[in-house]
Order: structure tokens, then C-alpha cells, then sequence
């Protein structure tokens, strides 16, 4: 896993590690990641649970009114179970969401950060979340 990003359902981030390389500003990707859930929500019925861009693989789930993306190599075989992990470990009940935590949980899951040759490229896939 190379990093995470956690934000509230209006967008607000709660925490995010991962990106210091970047400089990427949490609070911009936040929004935008989730205007697009509000879009496709609204407009195909379902949330996008994926997204392959460059060579990152961003994979969306959601528990109680958080967002949490954990971004992947598109090679690393592991993406789903490290995402199903992460996932498992911020819904217990007493986990506190900060960075720390989250450097925390991505030193358990490491992989190399994120860097701007990972994110050059285009959107080559995007997925949505099965109707249940």
C-alpha cells in the first residue's frame, strides 16, 4: 500500500499519509473524490469502488460516514486484501483517525510512497460497487 486517505462524506479530510512527496493538499483530492461518489451516485446508482490512473490503483470503500481510498501499485497483487485490511482495522469502534495512526497502519501494509511518475498517465479504469 502506498498510501491512505480518510474524509467524511462532505468531503472533509480526516487524515491521509502517503503523499508528503507530492505535496498533493488532502483537503483538494477529499472534495473532488467525493463529488464524484455524489455524481455517480446520483447519476449510474452506484459508488465507484475503483480507479486505475498512471500506475496507481486507488481502491474507495466506506465505513459508517467515512471514505477511506488506499492507493496501490497497478502490479501489486495484494491491492484487495491490504484494502480489506485497512478497511477492517479503521471500523473498530475505539480506532482514532489521525495521521499517525494511519502512518501506523501503512508501515504494516509498506510499499514505496507515492511519486509523480506513479500518477502521470490517464484514467484507465474506473469500477462501481455491486447493487446489493
Amino acid at each position: 500500500m502506498k498510501g491512505i486517505v480518510v474524509f467524511d462524506d462532505t468531503g472533509i479530510p480526516r487524515a491521509s499519509i502517503g503523499f508528503e512527496q507530492l505535496e498533493m493538499k488532502p483537503e483538494l483530492f477529499s472534495s473532488v473524490m467525493s463529488a464524484i461518489q455524489m455524481y455517480a451516485k446520483q447519476s449510474v446508482g452506484q459508488e465507484i469502488s475503483g480507479i486505475k490512473y498512471g500506475k496507481l490503483r486507488l481502491l474507495i470503500g466506506s465505513v459508517e460516514e467515512r471514505y477511506i481510498v488506499t492507493f496501490h501499485a497497478v502490479s501489486d497483487e495484494e491491492a484487495e486484501w491490504n484494502h480489506n485490511a485497512a478497511l477492517k482495522i479503521i471500523k473498530k469502534e475505539d480506532f482514532m483517525i489521525n495521521d499517525l495512526t494511519l502512518e501506523i497502519l501503512r508501515d504494516l501494509l509498506a510499499d514505496e510512497p507515492i511519486s509523480f511518475d506513479d500518477i502521470r498517465g490517464e484514467v484507465h479504469v474506473i469500477t462501481t460497487k455491486d447493487k446489493n
